[in-house]
């Protein structure tokens, strides 16, 4: 009886619900992100929206259809009125160059082709160097980016230091 009270006191279920969903975005009719998600949930309303509670799978391409970046999560929410996806848990971006971006949050804004975050980030580089901090704004592929407050041991490169007034 509980559920059924839960149930009928909720004010908003999804319209939709798919599972092994893949999403294609396009731009100019180039294929630019693939989105896959083994469960999504489309909602309408004031704040419409497509919820991927049990994860998701965003692969970047780029004009030669070759992925330049993939990103995971646990789940993820995309607005639809702003076009913004935000990822949470255990989000993991990977670029071609071999960087791995770790942290609980990030956000990619499609229309500004970019991916930010506001709480701990850990990027571990091509060369096993480990760079930490909190917050960090990149490119949507994630070839360069920027962390907003970095903390921890960073390596100088001695050719560096001799430059040094």
């Amino acid at each position: 009886m509980k559920t059924v009270q839960d149930i009928s006191t909720r004010t908003e279920f999804p319209i939709r619900t798919a599972t092994n969903t893949e999403m294609l975005y396009s731009d100019s009719a180039h294929v630019k992100v693939k989105l896959t998600a083994p469960v999504l949930n489309q909602y309408i309303g004031d704040n419409p929206r497509i919820v991927m509670p049990k994860g998701v799978h965003v692969s970047f391409y780029n004009d030669s259809l070759i992925v330049t970046t993939d990103l995971t999560s646990d789940s993820a929410v995309r607005k639809e009125k702003s076009k913004v996806m935000e990822a949470y848990r255990h989000v993991i971006v990977i670029n071609r160059k071999g960087e791995t971006l770790h942290t609980e949050k990030l956000i990619w804004d499609e229309q500004k082709r970019i991916i930010y975050t506001d709480v701990h980030v850990l990027i571990t580089t091509a060369n096993d160097e480990i760079l930490e901090g909190e917050g960090m704004e990149a490119n949507e592929d994630f070839t360069k980016y920027k962390i907003k407050k970095p903390h921890g041991d960073h390596p100088v490169d001695e050719d560096d230091k001799k430059s040094e007034p």
